[in-house]
């Protein structure tokens, strides 16, 4: 990916409401960019479709099927799967899921945070992400305002058991007493932030690792059990490399 440091007179050029005298230089990746996430995953859906491969939506898993230490099927309310092999992208719910097959899956759900604004001036579409990390942030536009998003230090963990079962693109209360200390952050970064108007505070629960790894590959515990999750928030970015990191058997639903 190619990348190249630059100066604080061109951060400014590239964000003139950001506030930069007190930095020094930059990283500036120009082929970085974003994609729509509900886009995605229709397209990857439709591309996996086209090749025989068949989604079932709404239907739980309630079990799996375990034959001389290997994976050999998945149960759900709707019926049984035979299979060879299966992959976890159980996100929040994947600690959950893997319990049910006698597998440990240590990630935890913990707010995630974003505030998005109101348009207001000196906002450009295609402004290249600004990533604070010393503020624990990145700044964006977003419809023509801006997305703050952080990874606060002493994130707010989320029980599972307070989640609705059919929770599903659902967001958690306001939480601004956790977003306060990003805030003060923010708006030293971004001045205009301070008079800006809010359109919303995202809050939605995301999972998280201890090491901040993935859990990805082939659980020790039980063969043909893959583990794709615990992406910390960068599974889109991290997509294509772990997708391509195993080539499991090929499974045929019965």
């Amino acid at each position: 990916i190619p990348v190249e440091e630059i100066g604080a007179d061109e951060i400014r050029r590239l964000w003139p409401i950001a506030e930069t005298g007190d930095v020094i230089a930059g990283i500036l990746s120009p082929s970085d960019g974003r994609v729509s996430a509900s886009d995605l995953c229709a397209s990857l859906i439709r591309g996996a479709c086209n090749k025989g491969v068949r989604v079932f939506e709404d239907t739980p898993v309630s079990g799996f099927r375990i034959e001389n230490g290997r994976i050999a099927g998945v149960h759900t309310p709707a019926g049984s799967i035979t299979c060879e092999a299966v992959v976890l992208c159980g996100g929040l719910w994947s600690r959950e899921l893997a319990a049910l097959a006698g597998v440990s899956a240590p990630l935890y759900a913990c707010e995630h945070l974003a505030l998005i604004t109101k348009p207001f001036e000196g906002i450009y579409p295609g402004m290249p992400i600004l990533g604070d990390h010393d503020g624990g942030m990145y700044i964006r536009d977003e419809g023509g305002g801006l997305m703050v998003g952080c990874f606060e230090p002493n994130a707010r963990p989320v029980d599972m058991q307070d989640l609705p079962k059919d929770f599903s693109f659902d967001l958690l209360a306001e939480n601004w007493q956790q977003f306060e200390p990003v805030m003060g952050g923010a708006m030293h970064r971004i001045p205009a932030l301070e008079s800006a108007q809010v359109r919303m505070l995202l809050n939605g629960p995301e999972s998280f690792t201890q090491d901040n790894a993935f859990l990805l590959g082939e659980a020790p515990e039980l063969g043909g059990f893959f583990m794709c999750c615990g992406m910390n928030s960068v599974g889109v970015a991290s997509a294509g490399g772990a997708g391509s990191t195993h080539d499991p058997p090929r499974v045929d639903a019965k």
